[in-house]
C-alpha cells in the first residue's frame, strides 16, 4: 500500500526567496517519490499525481518569471531542481539553453568576484555540461573545471591540513575528488588514493549534525561517496 502525503499548497510558497523555493522543490520531489510518479506512466495518473505534476508545474512557472531577479549564486542553486521538477510537470528536460545562462552567469559573477556562487557547485554544473556535449562550456569554463580539479588533488595529495579551508570547502573538495576520474593523476592506482581519501575524512561522519544546510548536503554526498569507493 502507498501512503501518499498530502500535496502542499504551493500558493502560500514565498518564491521571492531561494530558500523556501528550495524547500518547495524538496518536497515536491519527496511527495512524487511516494507516489512512484517516477515508475511508469500509469502512476502519473492518480489524483494525487496530478495534484503533484500541476504543483511542480506552478513551481517552474514561478522560478521561471523570477530568475532574472535572482542573483546569480541563488539561480544556480534552483538549476538541478527547475530541471527535474521541469520533467515532473511536462515529461521533458527544462529548455538547455535557459539551464546554460545560468550557469555562465554565475561563472561570470565568480570570476568577478562575488562570493555568492558555489564554486562546487559551478564545477558539476560545467562538468555536466560538458559530459551533455554543450559547447558554450568548451573553453574557459572546462579549462576553469581542469585547473581547479589540478589544485585540488595537490592539495589532498599533500593533506588538507596543511590548508586554512573551512569544513565545508574541504569536504566539497574531497566530494569531486572521489566522483571524479582521476586516472591522470593516479593512474590505476586512482581507486586506493580514493579509498585513502574517504578514510582519511571519515571522521565528519561522526560530527553532529550540521546546521549549515550546505555542510548538510556535502556529509550526505560524502556518505553515498564513501559507500560507493568501499563497495
Amino acid at each position: 500500500m502507498i501512503l501518499e502525503s498530502p500535496v502542499m499548497d504551493i500558493r502560500l510558497v514565498d518564491f521571492n526567496c531561494v530558500d523556501n523555493a528550495i524547500e518547495a522543490a524538496t518536497q515536491i520531489i519527496i511527495n512524487a517519490n511516494g507516489s512512484r510518479l517516477f515508475l511508469t506512466e500509469t502512476s502519473r495518473q492518480s489524483i494525487n499525481a496530478r495534484q503533484i505534476i500541476r504543483t511542480a508545474g506552478y513551481w517552474v512557472d514561478s522560478v521561471r518569471d523570477r530568475n532574472d531577479a535572482y542573483s546569480p549564486g541563488d539561480a544556480l542553486k534552483l538549476t538541478d531542481l527547475y530541471d527535474l521538477l521541469h520533467r515532473i510537470a511536462f515529461r521533458q528536460p527544462a529548455d538547455r539553453q535557459f539551464l546554460n545562462r545560468n550557469i555562465l552567469r554565475a561563472f561570470d559573477a565568480m570570476k568577478h568576484g562575488d562570493t555568492g556562487v558555489d564554486e562546487y557547485m559551478l564545477f558539476r554544473a560545467i562538468r555536466n555540461a560538458v559530459r551533455l556535449r554543450e559547447k558554450d562550456f568548451f573553453g574557459i569554463h572546462l579549462k576553469w573545471t581542469c585547473i581547479s580539479l589540478d589544485r585540488w588533488h595537490k592539495e589532498a595529495a599533500e593533506g588538507f591540513d596543511n590548508t586554512e579551508l573551512s569544513d565545508y570547502d574541504i569536504l566539497s573538495r574531497v566530494n569531486i575528488l572521489l566522483d571524479s576520474d582521476l586516472y591522470a593523476y593516479e593512474g590505476s592506482g586512482q581507486h586506493q588514493f580514493k579509498q585513502r581519501l574517504a578514510e582519511q575524512h571519515r571522521h565528519y561522519l561522526a560530527a553532529p549534525v550540521s546546521p549549515d544546510p550546505r555542510m548538510a548536503s556535502a556529509l550526505d554526498n560524502f556518505r553515498l561517496l564513501c559507500a560507493s569507493v568501499f563497495s
